[in-house]
């Protein structure tokens, strides 16, 4: 594998893991409700509300097709 291959998969897994512990854990196992989702930390025990503004998890799911479409068209 080449350094320039190397470096861009490096970067991408990176970008996914980011994703990942912002997000995903949220979107998965969230209890939603009309307006918004509400997490409980099992680390912190300490209930938080995200995605109460619809478009920042639109946001989210830009990110998630943007790391898509680096995986097929960058062929990572």
């Amino acid at each position: 594998m080449s350094k320039k291959r190397k470096k861009a998969a490096e970067a991408f897994f990176k970008d996914c893991l980011g994703l990942n512990s912002r997000s995903r854990l949220i979107v998965a196992r969230a209890l939603w409700t009309v307006g918004d989702a509400s997490h409980v930390s099992r680390s912190r025990l300490k209930r938080t509300i995200h995605f109460s503004d619809f478009n920042d998890l639109r946001a989210e799911t830009r990110k998630a097709q943007a790391l898509m479409s680096r995986m097929l068209f960058e062929r990572i």
